[in-house]
């Protein structure tokens, strides 16, 4: 048997190094995941957390439309919206809310927005419309909307922000106190 040429001998020893760098950028966040940073990753009991959430009595019907988002703008979305209301076509009822203007996408058009996509079953994308309808929203949508963002946080399982919203619900005097209460309750039997 003849000893390996030179430029094998390089090949050989470059493709160990190559091995062994993918191995380590694998192995290392394999590990971190399983290991110390499990928690953060899956967290203990998810699919109880998930299962808190109830859906927020939707607003997608033409007269709440009507009332949030006032008739000269429910008339610039156009017949596109009104037959996705009718036909409760989530995904189209979202894209029509997507094609306003900035300018003219106030809290309750990105509420609405936020809804779309939490009842077409889509919560990540529904959470950054909610965060903004709560952020600008006066009351008594910010309630409704607050409430929203709750149930959107139990089904990402992020509990620790939703129990944020819940509390500061709560603590207030409208319809989603009481429900806030009930489910921080529930949320502390899971600890």
């Amino acid at each position: 048997m003849t000893p390996p040429t030179r430029p094998e001998a390089r090949r050989s020893s470059s493709n160990r190094r190559l091995l062994l760098f993918l191995a380590l950028a694998v192995l290392v966040p394999v590990v971190l995941v399983v290991g110390p940073f499990r928690g953060r990753f899956f967290p203990p009991q998810a699919r109880a957390i998930g299962a808190l959430a109830v859906a927020p009595a939707p607003p997608l019907e033409r007269a709440r439309c009507l009332e949030l988002l006032g008739g000269e703008l429910l008339a610039q979305l156009g017949p596109e919206f009104e037959a996705a209301l009718e036909q409760h076509d989530h995904a189209g009822l979202a894209l029509a809310l997507e094609r306003v203007a900035p300018n003219q996408a106030t809290a309750a058009v990105r509420y609405l927005h936020g809804i779309a996509l939490l009842e077409g079953g889509h919560p990540a994308r529904a959470l950054a419309g909610l965060q903004d309808a709560v952020a600008t929203a006066s009351p008594p949508l910010d309630d409704e909307a607050r409430y929203a963002l709750a149930q959107v946080l139990l089904l990402l399982t992020r509990a620790d922000q939703a129990r944020v919203e819940l509390t500061r619900l709560s603590h207030g005097a409208s319809r989603f106190a009481e429900p806030a209460r009930r489910q921080l309750v529930q949320l502390s039997a899971l600890e």
